[in-house]
């Protein structure tokens, strides 16, 4: 195989403008003084057409960034939350990657090619992972190379070749009831945890957005309270918050600065979502509720029971942080209220 030379990013990002200039050569190019550059111009752009095929398309750019600058430049801007997933599942197609391509090179994505990642999702076919869970880990691969191309820093998306498997997303799957939410918060004695299921519930944050409030995240009204939440994309909502939920919160949060997060662990530090996580799957057990319960459920719940409720779909687009109003809805078709079923005598 040819050796390439060296390239910069923008020699690459420039090579179709160079390839058109030579497509669109008069016809008599062969009648000029300049024939033969003329040839070896056009002779060597059409080796770039083909270099799409060329397993080391990526290779020749990127040469002065390492993967971690790549995948920090990708994950920046990025809650907390996603970067831990995100970081987590790259960290492994890399580790995947490099036993494919016989290198410890710190610079491996640019050395990625199309079989490499076809060769990374068919390997998920012996593993016992959930199909939610592998669509995750294949779709944050297949968005960091698009992404990384789309800026120019690879010049080819070799991540287009990925094909994202399907599974159902049903909802309804991880309903609660009122009357389990109730009984888990009802049996709860611990009153940091008994809180702390009530905001989930009222309010229908994210676990991640719960734990990071502060106490400067409080805000008195005459009825209750609200709380500024930060969610994805770090936008910024108002979240209203009931008398008897705000009451609890003033309790918590009572000789704390307003800097200080409002659930602590014992040492006072900031409460981890791994004990969150354990709280609430405690309150299942206690309650006598079978299911594999985890903090999301209780979003679930709240959107549900408030639709039941008669909220206006778009208060509870609002409410919850979404930015496009067909990702609520979908919590109208896991759980219809009417269905053509019902007008069936039998």
């Amino acid at each position: 195989m040819r050796k390439k030379s060296k390239s910069t990013v923008h020699t690459c990002l420039n090579a179709d403008q160079d390839q058109s200039k030579n497509v669109n050569a008069p016809s008599n190019i062969a009648h000029t003084s300049s024939t033969a550059n003329n040839i070896s111009s056009v002779m060597l752009h059409s080796e770039v057409i083909t270099e799409p095929h060329n397993p080391n398309t990526n290779a020749s750019c990127s040469n002065s960034y390492s993967d971690e600058d790549l995948v920090n430049l990708f994950l920046h801007g990025r809650s907390a939350a996603t970067k831990s997933a995100y970081a987590s599942d790259i960290g492994q197609f890399l580790q995947f990657a490099k036993g494919v391509l016989d290198t410890v090179n710190h610079r491996c994505l640019p050395l990625v090619n199309h079989r490499v990642i076809q060769e990374y999702a068919s390997s998920f076919s012996l593993t016992k992972l959930k199909p939610a869970t592998i669509y995750r880990k294949l779709s944050a691969i297949k968005s960091l190379f698009g992404f990384l191309h789309q800026i120019g820093l690879l010049p080819f998306d070799v991540g287009k070749v990925l094909r994202l498997p399907s599974f159902p997303k049903s909802l309804s799957l991880k309903y609660l009831t009122p009357e389990e939410v109730l009984s888990m918060i009802g049996m709860e004695k611990n009153p940091r945890n008994k809180t702390l299921l009530m905001v989930l519930y009222t309010t229908g944050c994210r676990i991640s957005e719960v734990l990071s409030l502060n106490g400067e995240s409080l805000l008195q009204r005459v009825q209750g309270g609200q709380i500024s939440v930060f969610g994805k994309g770090a936008k910024e909502r108002t979240v209203l918050i009931p008398l008897k939920v705000w009451n609890r919160l003033l309790i918590l949060t009572k000789n704390c600065s307003q800097n200080a997060p409002i659930f602590r662990s014992r040492t006072g530090k900031r409460l981890e979502r791994s004990m969150a996580w354990r709280i609430v799957r405690s309150a299942a057990q206690r309650a006598g509720i079978a299911k594999n319960v985890s903090p999301h459920y209780y979003r679930h719940a709240h959107a549900t029971h408030a639709l039941f409720n008669g909220v206006k779909i778009n208060v509870l687009k609002d409410s919850l942080g979404h930015s496009n109003i067909a990702t609520t809805s979908i919590y109208l078709a896991s759980m219809p209220s009417e269905c053509s079923s019902t007008f069936i005598n039998i």
